[in-house]
This record gives C-alpha cells, structure tokens and sequence, in this order.
C-alpha cells in the first residue's frame, strides 16, 4: 500500500508540474470528453488512475499472498526433485510472461491487451510460487 501511494504522489507532483505538457498528451481523450476545462480533464484523468491503483494493488497483493500460501500448503508434501522441476516450470512461465510483454510493447496500443494479461498472469503464477517451490526444494516445509 505504501508503494501504491508513493506511487500516486509522484504520478500528481509529475502531472501537475508538467500540466502543459499532460494537456497536449490528453490531447485526444479530452477532444472526445465533451468537457471543456483541459486542466480539470487532466486532473479527472490523475484522479481516475489514482482510484484505481489505490483500490486494485491491495486486492491484488491480497490475491497473490492467498495464492502462496495455498501453494505452501499444496507443496509441502512434494519432494525435493519435484519441486526441483515444478521450480525449472515456474521459470518458463515467468520467461513466457516476460516475453509475451516485451512482444506486447512490440504491437499497436489497440492490439495488446492479450498479450499484457498473459504475460502479467505468467508473472504472477511464476512469483507466487516462487518462495513455496524455493522452500521445497530447501526441505525446509515452509520455515
């Protein structure tokens, strides 16, 4: 949480000190916005993405440690070799995740969604499970 607010105050100090320039950005989206205040839709615009970062990065910490720890409990009976090679899975998926990211940079705004979900699950899975198959391996059954 305390990432998601520093997060937000930099994003408003760096919007607000850049204000002409965030105008010129929203250029497109405040045309289509019927308002008529270009400072206020950009304010609105910081609001909207604060909101959301405030609300979803608790739900998704929530979320990932909930996962964890039911991989944990999933892992503790696994032996050393199993989790040696769920561990070599995990790590292709992380790769997988990071590589359907960078080729989602590669495609048009409009076209990436897919690839972005894909590769933030993949990452997902592959750090959750990160710590669990670590200490199975360790044989240290979640000490």
């Amino acid at each position: 949480m305390i990432s998601a607010v520093t997060t937000v105050v930099f994003a408003f100090l760096v919007g607000l000190s850049f204000m002409a320039r965030m105008q010129q950005v929203l250029a497109g989206a405040f045309a289509a916005s019927g308002m008529t205040d270009g400072r206020a839709f950009v304010i609105r615009n910081m609001l909207d993405g604060a909101s959301s970062h405030l609300l979803i990065a608790p739900a998704v910490a929530a979320l990932a440690g909930s996962a964890s720890v039911a991989t944990c409990f999933l892992l503790k009976p696994v032996g050393r070799r199993t989790a040696a090679a769920l561990a070599a899975c995990a790590l292709a998926v992380l790769v997988g995740g990071v590589t359907s990211l960078r080729y989602a940079s590669s495609l048009e705004r409009s076209a990436r969604p897919p690839y972005v979900m894909l590769g933030l699950l993949g990452l997902g899975v592959a750090l959750t499970s990160a710590w669990p198959l670590v200490a199975a391996m360790r044989g240290s059954r979640g000490h």
